[in-house]
């Protein structure tokens, strides 16, 4: 009986699509922020917003995301398969916008997909992005 439970139970921890979470929200979020931090540093030595080639990105090849470009300067993820709830091709961004003249500042925007179940996987994609 012992040794059925545990197969029984072997099976389901192999057959549970939701085992992956935690993998997939570090690879998107260390993603993202690797993008982040890259542009970040681009843009204090020359004080513009920098191209994936500028910043030295280049997207990692994953099994779970597709990286992209969303625009000239702004990175997009979008999942290949549905992610629990979370329906395929949903997107993960982040953009920048230099803000000022004489001064200029970074402004960072971070989005998740406006979908609960998406929201529900990555709650802190922001704070762990932008550190």
């Amino acid at each position: 009986v012992a040794v059925v439970a545990v197969a029984i139970g072997l099976v389901l921890h192999f057959t549970d699509p939701n085992r992956d979470t935690p993998a997939k929200v570090q690879e998107l979020e260390r993603e993202a922020a690797r993008f982040y931090s890259l542009q970040k540093a681009y843009f204090q030595k020359n004080k513009a917003i920098g191209t994936w080639a500028q910043i030295g990105y280049e997207a990692l090849k994953s099994e779970n995301f597709i990286f992209e470009k969303k625009g000239k300067y702004s990175w997009r993820a979008k999942n290949i398969q549905a992610w629990e709830e979370c329906p395929e091709a949903s997107s993960w961004r982040i953009s920048f916008e230099v803000i000022g003249f004489f001064s200029k500042e970074l402004k960072t925007y971070v989005a998740r997909p406006d979908i609960e179940a998406c929201e529900a996987l990555t709650p802190e994609f922001r704070k762990n992005v932008v550190k």
